[in-house]
């Protein structure tokens, strides 16, 4: 193999590797009309996801995932990583936690758990409202949560 064979093979290696890698998505987005089948366009302004839960999926820790438009967006939310959750100023976005499934009172259901240790979660406008049928709290730090930061603004 030549010299300009061996460096061409090997830059179209990487260039197959780096594209094939997902791009680092720093800010998603959800909205009333979104759809969770958008994360496969990372829940991107023109493609929202519906729910806080898929637009998770796809945000890279440290990122940020905000409400477009008003609505109940979740019944819960686990965040196992560093992320802000957000609704701008005039924009609604509820959590509506419940504390029964199938009939059934499950007393750990919360609105927001948050676990995992030295995550920094901001949370920014929320409403959770109510806890029905039971359920642990409307924001939950959990028990793996030590030297994390956890930021609850209006």
């Amino acid at each position: 193999m030549t010299r300009t064979h061996f460096f061409a093979a090997v830059f179209s290696i990487l260039t197959t590797l780096m594209s094939s890698q997902a791009q680092a998505v720093s800010r998603t987005f959800v909205s009333a009309g979104g759809a969770d089948r958008n994360t496969k366009s990372n829940c991107d302004a023109t493609a929202p996801c519906r729910t806080f839960k898929a637009a998770m999926t796809v945000t890279d820790a440290g990122g940020e995932v905000v409400a477009v438009d008003s609505a109940d967006y979740d019944f819960s939310l686990v965040i196992t990583k560093s992320i802000s959750i957000i609704a701008p100023k005039g924009v609604y976005a509820g959590f509506s936690p419940t504390g029964t499934v199938a009939g059934t009172v499950n007393p750990n259901i919360s609105g927001i758990e948050v676990q995992g240790t030295g995550v920094t979660v901001v949370l920014r406008g929320l409403t959770v409202t109510n806890l029905r049928g039971g359920g642990l709290a409307g924001i939950y730090a959990g028990p793996t949560t030590s030297q994390s930061r956890i930021t609850i603004e209006d």
